[in-house]
């Protein structure tokens, strides 16, 4: 399975560390909005690609083109914009769409 993590929060990494634990045989790919500097990232992770999708045609086409089976969206909570463009390219292709929740501030 190939998973695309949209990325960019201390947790998508510490998940993409967790997921290579769990199914080392899982091809992960890693997205970040923009880079100032390389993420730290598991050894699974086969390319990082910074800077959005439109670079690729938008997010349906790079997964298109890149064969992926499914979007984990663990991007910042108010990156709501993100996320319904993955939720809407996940419902257009039929693939797999999990979102991180992490537990609201105290």
């Amino acid at each position: 399975m190939k998973l695309l993590i949209l990325g960019g929060t201390a947790d998508a990494r510490h998940l993409d560390t967790a997921l290579h634990q769990a199914a080392p045989n899982l091809e992960l790919i890693y997205s970040v909005a923009g880079l100032v500097r390389q993420p730290q990232v598991s050894a699974n992770v086969m390319s990082v690609v910074s800077g959005g999708f439109s670079q690729f045609g938008g997010l349906s086409h790079y997964c298109k083109d890149q064969q992926i089976d499914g979007i984990l969206n663990a991007t910042h909570p108010f990156s709501i914009t993100m996320g319904e463009h993955a939720q809407k390219a996940c419902s257009k292709l039929r693939l797999k769409y999990w979102r991180f929740l992490r537990p609201l501030w105290q």
